[in-house]
């Protein structure tokens, strides 16, 4: 296979399950919402971008059916398997490269403003190296990308908290495998994030050629002025 392989990591939009950290700024229907807007824009770069193949790693396992409605045609589903976050990717990238792509990238979900230059740039960072990383503001990551095995970088990381990065690393570091890195990014996680995002969008808007998540502009521009006037705003 010459193309790579591009996982978007989704999680069904469950009320209750996704964005959770927003509350009680926003309301669970509307952090339910706000990941809809996430997830269709991400499964729309997913399959726009065309030097990949297209995959979706979905999670929980019973939610087959809701992203067999979501997924378009081309892009392939896969269930996310294995004992937490660290050990699914582990698996999805050893999965994808046994049947013989030569490199993997892993996205989140959660980062809308990600424009497909970015997500290629991962492929040249790939050819001179063996892992590429996307630093997130928070202290993690938003893309992981591959082309061999990598299975250290997963051992004993302290996900869901700012050292996420940092011990990706010095994982890698310990392992010998080459790392690069590309552009900082931020992802929603908490409140403040939200004026994070509306300006990264706005941004985009006055730059020529940019790709504009167009459902989360749209659910900002239906939901963001009552959020900034709310009881919970900036």
């Amino acid at each position: 296979m010459n193309n790579a392989a591009l996982v978007l990591m989704a999680r069904a939009p469950e009320e209750g399950k996704v964005k959770t950290r927003l509350q009680p700024a926003l309301t669970p229907a509307q952090c339910t919402s706000l990941y809809k807007a996430f997830l269709g824009d991400a499964i729309a770069l997913t399959a726009y971008i065309q030097e990949f193949t297209p995959f979706m790693a979905y999670t929980p396992v019973s939610s087959a059916a809701i992203f067999e409605q979501l997924a378009p045609p081309g892009m392939e589903l896969l269930p996310q398997r294995g004992d937490g976050l660290g050990a699914v990717m582990d698996n999805i990238i050893n999965g994808l490269l046994s049947r013989g792509f030569p490199r993997v990238v892993l996205i989140g979900s959660d980062i809308p403003a990600l424009q497909p230059q970015t997500v290629r740039r991962s492929l040249a960072l790939l050819e001179k190296s063996d892992v590429c990383l996307g630093p997130s503001r928070d202290g993690g990551y938003y893309l992981i990308g591959a082309q061999k095995q990598v299975s250290a970088l997963f051992q004993d990381v302290p996900w869901s908290t700012p050292r996420v990065l940092k011990v990706t690393l010095d994982r890698a570091k310990q392992a010998g495998l080459s790392v690069e890195l590309l552009e900082e990014m931020g992802d929603v996680d908490v409140p403040k994030n939200l004026e994070m995002l509306s300006n990264e969008i706005a941004a985009l808007r006055r730059s020529k050629g940019s790709r504009i998540p167009e459902k989360t502009e749209t659910w900002l521009k239906n939901n963001y002025l009552d959020f900034k006037e709310g009881p919970g705003s900036l």
